[in-house]
């Protein structure tokens, strides 16, 4: 009160001019008092006006956007300019001391409210009275802005009775953005900003460098900002690294967008690790969202750039004991650092992208120290991987666009089941240390020839080979080089006896370089057995092996050795001993070594693939290249790097709202009287909440589990984590899911029903807890909706009628007809038909042969009908359609039936289908599939004032129930699924929907993945050809169709070559060739990529299939064979193609889209291939530098020399240092057959492909011109 009573007197003291004492012997008129009154309130508004104008700062990231320095209208408006101002409105002094400490209050302001609304042109009355109107709605500073979501709060604002509506209301909202720049603290890691708030950074340079998933822009932000402790070092003048996150679809969670990839990722991993405080780990300052497509990542600025440029600018380091101790110590700390990250109490983190590029260095008075050693710290964690489960019990996970030249052996081939553990980043950081150690001990020219030329380029030329490298009989071992130079270097004086650089070399050889890691586990090996979909699964890793018995250390073990090394009492000789350096030998380019026990070596050299090389009689096997991933076919391409298994889960309600209106779904909504016993915690919960989590101790969510429901399911669903290594069990909320400690797939789904919402419900997915069964009208209800959502806005999946129609149909008549018969379609027809992809199992089969097609087309008696197609008859009726295509009815079997006709036009028969239909949950005719084997488990969560959530065991899982089917595995369906334009799949847990525009789930989920896209795709192969894709990528995802094609099952071995036959006629009219067998042709190097083809590297011979005399396929084809092909690891882009070595069997001009339709209708010569055969040395010395590699098709160890084999060039790999005899050649091998062409040509047949040096080829002769058949 007394402070009232002061504003008050304060209020008098200044007068108001209503009030002031008139000057003796004069009486003023009226007029000239109010012309005086407005001058003076004009004046006075207009000068602290330009007074605050003058303090506005343009933003010079976004230089359409301007702020007020944080603290500015406080400096302006101390309690007696607000006073003077307000002095001006025709109100009481009483009021006006109220409004006074309103704008004033120091503990919650509406001084910005104040100076925004004088602005925007409010004064006097006007003034005052919408100041007492926020005062009477609690609207202060602390509101601001004014939005959409707090209008609701001040209706009078834009209210039609208030006389001050219009330009200033509108001038207010666009006002009011530029007093709301962030000030940044380390209260919090992320500000979430609307699209018009400014940034408070100054003196932006742009794109200074680039990490991954985005640009870096230094900026420096405004002193008035700069809370956070990050601006508190003395040589900190506001600096920060700025990166601008450039990958699609990455916004804040509150932009009601799904957050996935690098970016989120990185945010989340610099969040967790920003609290360790780490000295040697970079400063995250905090996570910026401005609208739905700005995101940064705010970094103190590394004023010594990082440790590559420093050695490339310190080009001779001078060592001294002082020198040599500091870079050890900061060695010693980023090893902590790593250590610290690994056991991060939020989630044992993996870096996986350590290399000099991403350690910063930090100087203190860098002016005047240019050349110091600083301190170094981890940076760029974007693709940090945050692991809380047991590292041998979690599925193998892979670094996504790393720097493959850092990365260790177990990315590229399949060394224990670990995946990326903990030892990742140590092969890493070793490979950063030897670099140092040749820089420290020879200088950064010494270091760019071990970069750029010992080590050896990868084919792409730009990136240097990877520290390891693979050799004979899947051994994975230190590339020779490396282990050469590792050597060369421990003779130096520095390294020899105990010194410091010696220790850290040694350290670096025995426990660091190491390429094993940890033996497999009986329990890992069980784990690890389920794959992902054959449909078009990536291609799995194969088990390789070391030679060596050494297991690379973990960080805590490096660190231990380490602090050997720094912390023992030494002489100052122990860091450096002293000597000159002035007339050592440089280092020189070590000569490569024999490597195996045969005739065994390998290439090394400036532009040379890696590729291994044996003498043929060496090869029982085969050879094996690396398994990876569709991303990569070798260790460079990463072409496809942006396709993997992962499936989002958009949250979508516009159709699960549109679904579920007028339908009566109260059995599958519990109510929230149905809830169940929970403990306070899980009580209190706000699953809605943006970035909802729960952090749960084993010991608190075991002993909780008796009384809490949710308690309870959470400790169910971690018993497979190891107590030991995660002691902290987190559930995050991603869109509509939980996921268990970031583990995919997620473990908890979040629904809601249409019932009455909160304000943040947008957040969760309206879905069924309990879903109806497959049989229901309900069921059938929801398939109709995607069927006419897909119908009115997906013209890309509406069926190709142009196309026609299949021969026969299945009329099952109408909902109530007992009538089924074959239909024998006639010219002019144009029915809508439903096609049904199922599996055929054992015999007997139920199915249309000569004998019995007759009585087919008469009737055929439902309960006759085998449980798989009675339910495709219910299926069929229930979605008003009458037709249905069932293969084993409509193309009649057996001798004397026209399989041989109708299976060539499967893609007119699935193209051309209103939609398909697929038992998935069947594995034969007789299974049937409208039937579910059991519900999923959920909890019901009572809201107060709004409907319930539930809680439910993820059951989304596309994945498991329809790609890992049964029914996917068969080799039919591979084409089925192709060349359909949507499906519906019932599945064991539910039904799901597949079209062009994802997939949904019966439960009302919305899934989507890049990688199964492609082959969902309704114009296969669309996604590929739309311009978007070049050449080489298409070839090698074609390659992958073929790979993952060529491994699947048929119940007749002799159905390969013709069940493919509808996608071949799609990929050959994409690629504008012609084709057959597997291969095409399009005049380039089609042919020769198709022919490069070899065995499976998990098979050990390949066995031919027995086709029919009259069917027979060549031996260059694949489709040969019954076992699973590879392709030929070749450098795309970097090899020379032969065309004049082969004559191709479609060598007339090619026209688009010309099919050689399987081996029944094809001519003689179309199953051959003219060849020049061409001797080559098969026996004798390799010597360095040298190729000579056989990849047989079907390895005989106990057969004798063959001195008749051949080989055919298709391509030799490009190297402008050397000739012709010297260069790789990627060829076939071959060897005669006992017969001829009626002509006299020799006959030839495939064995097998591989590489030869030119030295070994007789390239001076033509060679012998023959058929290869």
């Amino acid at each position: 009160m007394t402070d009232f009573k002061e504003m008050i007197q304060k209020v008098k003291l200044f007068g108001r001019i209503r009030g002031h004492k008139k000057p003796l012997g004069v009486e003023p008129s009226l007029e000239l008092v109010e012309s005086s009154r407005y001058a003076t309130e004009k004046r006075e508004f207009a000068d602290f006006s330009g007074k605050l104008l003058r303090r506005v700062i343009a933003e010079d990231l976004d230089t359409s956007k301007k702020f007020y320095p944080h603290g500015c209208v406080d400096e302006l408006m101390p309690v007696d300019t607000v006073v003077r101002l307000l002095r001006f409105s025709r109100t009481s002094n009483e009021n006006i001391a109220k409004l006074v400490k309103f704008v004033t209050d120091g503990r919650n302001p509406a001084k910005l409210i104040f100076a925004i609304a004088i602005l925007s042109g409010f004064q006097g009355e006007d003034l005052s009275d919408l100041l007492t109107r926020f005062m009477k709605a609690g609207f202060r500073d602390s509101s601001l802005p004014i939005t959409a979501l707090n209008r609701h709060r001040v209706p009078f604002f834009h209210h039609e009775d208030a006389h001050w509506i219009g330009v200033n209301c509108v001038s207010f909202e666009q006002s009011q953005w530029e007093f709301l720049a962030p000030v940044f603290t380390n209260e919090g890691s992320k500000v979430v900003l609307a699209p018009q708030n400014p940034l408070p950074f100054t003196n932006v340079i742009r794109r200074v460098g680039s990490g991954g998933f985005g640009v870096v822009h230094k900026a420096t932000v405004h002193e008035a900002h700069r809370k956070h402790t990050a601006f508190e070092n003395a040589d900190n003048d506001g600096d920060v690294a700025l990166k601008e996150v450039n990958e699609p679809g990455l916004l804040p969670e509150d932009s009601k967008k799904p957050v996935e990839g690098g970016a989120q990722q990185e945010s989340e991993a610099n969040e967790d690790l920003r609290e360790l405080k780490h000295p040697h780990i970079i400063e995250f300052i905090m996570t910026i969202h401005r609208g739905e497509d700005q995101r940064y990542l705010m970094f103190r600025w590394a004023n010594g750039q990082d440790l590559g440029k420093y050695w490339a600018q310190t080009r001779n380091p001078k060592l001294t004991p002082a020198f040599v101790r500091e870079v050890i110590t900061q060695v010693h700390g980023l090893t902590d650092g790593l250590k610290h990250l690994h056991t991060c109490d939020k989630g044992n983190y993996r870096h996986t992208d350590i290399k000099p590029a991403n350690i910063l260095r930090f100087v203190d008075n860098i002016e005047e120290r240019r050349h110091a050693i600083g301190t170094w710290k981890i940076s760029d964690m974007g693709l940090a991987k945050k692991h809380t489960i047991r590292t041998s019990l979690r599925k193998g996970t892979v670094a996504r666009a790393a720097t493959t030249r850092y990365q260790p052996p177990e990315v590229g081939f399949e060394l224990t089941d670990e995946g990326i553990g903990r030892r990742f980043d140590i092969w890493s950081l070793g490979c950063v240390l030897l670099e140092l150690i040749i820089w420290l001990l020879h200088g950064s020219d010494t270091l760019d020839e071990f970069n750029d030329k010992w080590l050896g380029k990868q084919p792409n030329n730009r990136d240097s080979n990877p520290f390891y490298e693979r050799q004979p009989r899947n051994l994975i071992e230190v590339h020779p080089v490396v282990s050469a130079i590792i050597n060369s270097l421990l003779e130096d004086q520095e390294c020899q006896g105990k010194t410091a650089i010696g220790d850290l070399l040694r350290l670096v050889k025995t426990k660091m370089l190491v390429v094993g890691t940890q033996k497999k586990s009986a329990e890992a090996r069980r784990q690890s057995q389920a794959s992902i979909s054959p449909s078009l699964q990536l291609p799995s890793q194969h088990a390789f092996k070391t030679a060596s018995t050494n297991i690379r250390a973990y960080s805590e073990e490096v660190l231990q050795d380490l602090d050997d090394i720094l912390y023992t009492e030494r002489h100052e000789s122990y860091w450096f001993t002293g000597r000159s350096r002035t007339n050592l030998s440089p280092l020189r380019n070590p000569r490569p070594k024999q490597c195996g026990d045969h005739e065994t070596k390998t290439l090394i050299g400036q532009g040379s693939p890696i590729i291994q090389i044996t003498d043929a009689e060496n090869d029982n096997n085969g050879l094996i290249s690396p398994g990876s991933s569709l991303a990569a076919r070798s260790h460079d391409q990463t072409h496809l790097s942006h396709l993997n298994d992962r499936w989002d889960f958009p949250v979508d309600n516009k159709f699960a709202a549109d679904v579920l209106q007028d339908q009566d779904t109260g059995l599958f909504f519990p109510p929230g009287s149905e809830t169940l016993q929970l403990c306070g915690t899980c009580r209190a919960l706000n699953f809605t909440a943006p970035f909802f989590s729960i952090s749960d101790n084993w010991s608190d969510l075991e002993s909780n589990r008796k009384t809490c429901g949710f308690c309870n399911m959470r400790w169910d669903l971690c018993q497979t984590v190891d107590r030991t290594t995660t002691p902290i069990l987190r559930f995050e909320r991603e869109g509509s899911v939980l996921k268990l400690n970031g583990s995919y797939p997620p473990v908890l789904a979040i629904t809601r029903g249409l019932g009455q919402t909160g304000p943040d419900d947008y957040r969760i997915q309206i879905g069924f807890p309990r879903l109806p069964t497959p049989s229901s009208n309900l069921s059938f209800h929801i398939i109709r909706q995607w069927l006419q959502v897909c119908d009115d806005n997906h013209p890309q999946c509406r069926p190709l009628h142009k196309l026609g129609l299949p021969t026969r149909l299945v009329d099952v008549g109408f909902s109530q007809s007992d009538s089924i018969r074959v239909y024998e379609t006639q010219p002019g027809d144009t029915m809508q038909y439903i096609a049904l992809s199922h599996p055929w199992g054992k015999p007997p089969h139920f199915r249309s042969l000569v004998s019995n097609i007759e009585q087919f087309k008469k009737n055929i008696d439902f309960h006759e009908l085998p449980a798989t197609f009675q339910d495709a008859v219910v299926v069929t009726r229930q979605l008003d359609q009458r037709y249905i295509w069932i293969d084993s009815l409509c193309i009649i079997q057996g001798q004397g039936g026209d399989f041989d006709q109708e299976s060539a036009k499967m893609e007119t028969v699935f193209s051309s289908a209103y939609y398909v239909l697929a038992a998935s949950t069947a594995t034969q005719q007789r299974d049937g599939f409208l039937k579910r084997n059991h519900d999923r488990e959920f909890l019901t969560f009572a809201r107060e004032g709004a409907s319930p959530l539930y809680i439910c065991r993820f059951t989304d899982d596309f994945g498991r129930d329809v790609l890992d089917s049964y029914l996917s595995h068969r080799g039919w369906v591979f084409q089925e699924r192709a060349l359909a334009r949507r499906t519906v799949y019932y599945t064991r847990t539910q039904i799901y929907w597949e079209c062009g525009d994802g997939v949904r789930c019966q439960s009302l989920a919305k899934m989507t993945n890049t990688l199964s896209s492609f082959l969902g795709d309704p114009n296969f192969p669309s996604k590929l050809s739309d311009g978007s894709s070049r050449r080489g990528e298409k070839i090698l995802f074609y390659e992958d169709l073929y790979r993952q094609y060529s491994r699947l099952d048929f119940t007749r071995k002799t159905d390969r070559a013709i069940a493919i036959l509808g996608i071949e006629e799609r990929l050959i009219r994409d690629l504008g060739a012609r084709g057959g067998f597997g291969v095409f042709d399009d005049g380039r190097s089609l042919l020769q990529h198709g022919l490069l083809w070899k065995r499976g590297m998990e098979f050990t011979t390949l066995t031919k299939v027995g086709y029919d005399p009259s069917r027979i396929v060549p031996s260059w084809s694949w489709m040969a064979y019954k076992e699973g092909i590879d392709f030929l690891d070749l450098p795309l882009g970097d090899v020379k193609w032969l065309p004049h070595e082969i004559i191709s069997p479609w060598a007339d001009p090619p026209t688009n889209g010309s099919i050689v339709k399987g081996p029944r209708d094809v001519a003689r010569r179309m199953r051959e291939i003219s060849i020049r055969a061409r001797e080559f040395q098969a026996k004798g010395e390799v010597k360095n530098g040298d190729e000579r590699s056989i990849f047989y098709d079907s390895p005989d160890p106990n057969a004798p020399d063959d001195e008749d084999l051949r080989c055919v060039l298709m391509g030799r790999i490009k190297n402008p240092s050397k000739l012709d005899k010297e260069l790789v050649h990627c060829v076939l091998f071959v060897r005669p057959q006992a017969r001829q062409t009626q002509s006299g040509t020799e006959i030839y047949e495939r064995v097998g492909v591989g590489f030869l040096s030119g030295k070994f080829i007789d390239l001076d002769s033509p060679g012998a011109l023959v058929r290869l058949q």
